[in-house]
């Protein structure tokens, strides 16, 4: 049986894997900062969104429209950043109407606290046709001894 000081080591190692930090250490946030388009630490860049169907004449010149009115009409709405709540872009009925099935099924899945913001590749280029979507992260619950299952003696 591992003893008491193991399972600590353990738990205090798995815990700062995932800890939001460490997630945000390996994604490079530096377009989304420069931009003034990173909600803050509370927050998890999930993707950038992506439409199979922008081959449709004129629909990709229609979708980066809706999505840069979209968030202008957003500018500082919230913490001053170009990101606005989930539930007032699916309110913007000219966003929606760009949006694929997969995004809208996709986006109505995503509790009400997900941003949407705009998407920039790993250069720092906006990509017009694309929107990023970050999740609030929840405080996370230390792991501790006592809440391991059996005894750890």
């Amino acid at each position: 049986m591992p003893r008491q000081e193991e399972v600590k080591t353990l738990l205090t190692k798995m815990n700062s894997a995932i800890s939001p930090d460490s997630l945000q250490r390996r994604l490079d946030l530096a377009p989304y900062k420069s931009s003034k388009a990173w909600p803050g630490k509370t927050f998890l860049l999930v993707g950038n969104s992506y439409n199979a169907e922008k081959r449709v004449r004129g629909s990709a010149k229609k979708r980066a429209a809706a999505i840069a009115a979209m968030l202008e009409e957003s500018h500082g709405v919230y913490g001053k950043r170009h990101c606005l709540t989930l539930r007032d872009a699916l309110a913007n009925e000219r966003f929606v109407a760009t949006l694929s099935r997969f995004e809208a099924d996709w986006l109505k899945r995503e509790p009400d606290s997900t941003l949407i913001g705009p998407a920039y590749d790993e250069q720092g280029n906006l990509l017009a046709e694309s929107f990023a979507v970050w999740r609030r992260l929840q405080p996370a619950i230390p792991l501790t001894v006592s809440g391991a299952r059996g005894s750890a003696k």
